[in-house]
């Protein structure tokens, strides 16, 4: 055993980031962004774990390829996960689908705000009713990630959006009229289609001092749909999610040393806070 194993098996770590996809090539192109992860250490199921070093930190990153498509399977099986570990911060990478015609260029990364599931609702006769129920993901990730892709690092070379919905359903589309009727029932800002993302808008309800964000590279456009651009989307969400873990590092480092330079009487006032939301996290 690797002495980074040995600590991992030895200790009683923390875990503050879970990094989980659909399938296992979008997870294997998160392993390419860092030669830390050929190190990575297999925990219990298909979970692993591997030591990351940062500027100013290190941690523990888990990993998950759910290795099947769909809502209820990967909500099981990360919601399984959240309960034994306790990650602080959870991301779901992969490729999705556009809902929109223009202004989404293949290779774009898409961070929804909201998520719905279009096929919610009940057949009154032959019409659909739809419920519109949706769920909001973390603003905390969503901020992170805004201010990521504004400070324009050199290595991105695609879009960014935070400012977007997703919609979640049960099947893959493709079809320009299923796609047309999908935009008839989601919000103006819809863009992201996929089979996964409600289901971490439903972890993101129930887990509130969690912080779950989705991050999707698109592929195609709901029709005709080719697998060509397929490794261009889950590369570039795999890259924007590596890079977002080292922006939040730096993050909240700043905000710790300038917790420490504050005058004695913000000082206590501010590390009580910091203690409560802890406490509430272990908590919970």
């Amino acid at each position: 055993m690797s002495t980074i194993g040995k600590e991992i098996k030895d200790e009683t770590p923390t875990y503050k980031y879970l990094i989980a996809s659909a399938l296992a090539e979008e997870m294997n192109a998160f392993y390419e962004t860092d030669s830390a992860f050929d190190n990575r250490i297999p925990m219990s199921g298909e979970v692993e774990a591997t030591k990351l070093q940062f500027d100013q930190s290190e941690q523990l990153v888990l990993t998950f390829a759910c290795a099947r498509m769909g809502m209820p399977h990967n909500a099981a099986a990360i919601m399984h996960i959240i309960e034994k570990y306790q990650p602080a911060y959870i991301l779901f990478i992969g490729c999705c689908a556009t809902l929109k015609d223009k202004g989404v260029k293949m290779g774009d990364v898409v961070i929804p705000k909201t998520v719905f599931n279009y096929e919610m609702g009940k057949y009154q006769g032959e019409t659909f009713e739809p419920d519109n129920e949706s769920y909001k993901l973390s603003e905390r990730i969503l901020k992170y990630s805004e201010s990521l892709a504004k400070s324009k690092p050199n290595w991105l070379d695609f879009n960014v959006c935070t400012d977007d919905d997703f919609s979640s359903g049960s099947v893959v589309v493709d079809s320009a009229s299923k796609k047309e009727s999908i935009k008839e029932l989601a919000s103006r800002k819809a863009n992201g289609l996929d089979m996964e993302a409600y289901a971490l808008g439903a972890i993101q309800y129930l887990q509130k001092y969690k912080h779950v964000g989705v991050i999707k590279g698109v592929m195609d456009l709901a029709k005709d749909k080719t697998d060509s651009n397929k490794p261009l989307a889950i590369k570039n969400a795999a890259k924007f999610a590596y890079e977002l873990l080292g922006h939040i590092e730096k993050s909240e480092s700043r905000d710790i040393n300038s917790i420490l330079r504050s005058p004695k009487e913000n000082l206590i006032k501010r590390l009580t806070t910091v203690v409560i939301n802890g406490l509430k996290h272990i908590l919970h």
